[in-house]
């Protein structure tokens, strides 16, 4: 028996047609709200260990809110009018509020950018910053944390009476989930406090090897986690929104309140949504990243190679559907393909660490455990020399795969969806 199904590839869908021998591999389903702008409300009337918004933020303060940029979808354009409005209701006048784009190492974004990430009516009503890593001059030294990380924030942050910073929860290959502290480290920090910050996915007590802590889903014990949550506490934020999106952007739930204990339960509803437990792992994994713009570049692409590679075997194979038509995400990323082993790599990046060079690295190291075929725009000595295998289109992947796996896994929307295969 043969079934015929459709992956996301771009802004197309690719038909692929199956042996009875699959399984599709994708998060529970679970139910869109019907009107937004309540969830919201819902979060900032009802926070976790702090008073509602409007309660807190007091006349006369001048008030920063952290905004994700572009790179990120967090509906900010929805929530954003809300908590204005929440904070207008304080007795707290436009002129007072800032909004501070936390573009983290990120370029300065456009003016079209802005209109999506705020809408129009805030764009005209409310300052607008861009954080920039570089600027020396918009950089206040708050501190060391305990692993050696020199603290500096944007002062546009520090120096606001009240602090709000805003985000979306999903899951993140070392930092555990994205979403809260984020804003801060890596969003509105210095990029020497970036480095030294993710310098920590390495295991620093030996000589080579990521840290056992460092993996989507994982904040106990994460250190690059447990560094971002040091490093927020020198200039801690008063009040948190952070949202849960599905793979078509809808909001499916919001947490607000206290920035640690608001994100963590968050993170519970991100994971409860996104993982989705297996008892074994398959000899061929199918993984889409979910279409555009979840596949625009490898870079986004490595995010949906890493979550297909928690569900195959080793030395099982990988076909990554990725159009990747914005190429490697960076003109730097390719050139980290040119070291001859993951372990040269790696000896380079934990004496000089460069914020795509663990990207890279990753991608290595699956690549070496696992054949990858990809299906992509990408030219064929590009794939090559990311140690993938090219591919022409789905159905010459498939051919080139071995056809009699006893299980094979379909993983449509690799970008959001982490396996959690049961140890034994």
């Amino acid at each position: 028996m043969i079934t015929n199904i459709k992956l996301s590839y771009g802004k197309k869908k690719l038909p692929l047609a199956l042996k009875e021998n699959f399984k599709m591999i994708t998060p529970p389903p679970h139910p869109v709200p019907k009107d937004a702008n309540s969830v919201i409300q819902d979060a900032l009337n009802n926070p976790y260990d702090s008073k509602p918004l409007k309660q807190i933020a007091s006349a006369g303060d001048k008030v920063v809110i952290l905004v994700s940029d572009s790179t990120r979808i967090t509906r900010s354009e929805i929530f954003l009018p809300l908590i204005v409005e929440e904070i207008n209701a304080s007795g707290i006048p436009d002129r007072d509020i800032t909004i501070l784009i936390a573009t983290g190492t990120h370029k300065n974004i456009s003016h079209q950018e802005k209109i999506m990430l705020l809408g129009e009516e805030i764009l005209n009503r409310i300052k607008i910053i861009c954080h920039d890593a570089d600027r020396e001059e918009d950089l206040i030294p708050l501190g060391v944390t305990s692993r050696g990380t020199p603290v500096k924030f944007n002062r546009h942050y520090v120096e606001a009476d009240f602090k709000i910073i805003t985000g979306a929860i999903v899951h993140h290959y070392f930092a555990g989930f994205g979403g809260g502290r984020k804003s801060l480290l890596p969003g509105v920090s210095s990029r020497e406090t970036i480095l030294a910050n993710h310098r920590l996915v390495f295991d620093l007590d030996r000589e080579t090897g990521v840290h056992p802590r460092i993996a989507p889903g994982i904040l106990e014990e994460n250190p690059v986690h447990e560094d971002m949550i040091e490093a927020a506490a020198f200039a801690p934020p008063d009040f948190m929104l952070n949202v849960i999106l599905d793979m078509k952007g809808n909001i499916l739930e919001a947490v607000g309140g206290d920035y640690v204990k608001a994100h963590y339960f968050g993170c519970q509803k991100a994971d409860e949504i996104f993982s989705v437990p297996l008892k074994e792992k398959a000899e061929l994994i199918v993984a889409s990243c979910g279409g555009y713009p979840k596949d625009i570049n490898v870079i986004q692409a490595q995010k949906t190679l890493f979550n297909a590679s928690l569900a195959v075997k080793e030395g099982g194979s990988i076909i990554l559907l990725a159009e990747c038509a914005g190429g490697m995400g960076s003109e730097l990323f390719l050139n980290w393909f040119s070291y001859p082993s993951p372990e040269a790599a790696e000896k380079l990046l934990r004496q000089n660490f460069e914020l795509n060079g663990f990207t890279a690295l990753s991608v290595m190291r699956i690549a070496r455990r696992s054949p990858v075929i990809m299906v992509s725009e990408l030219s064929g000595d590009t794939v090559k020399k990311m140690g993938f295998t090219p591919a022409g289109n789905l159905e010459q992947a498939m051919d080139m795969a071995e056809p009699d796996h006893k299980q094979v896994y379909i993983l449509p929307i690799g970008s959001v969806t982490v396996p959690r295969v049961k140890s034994h």
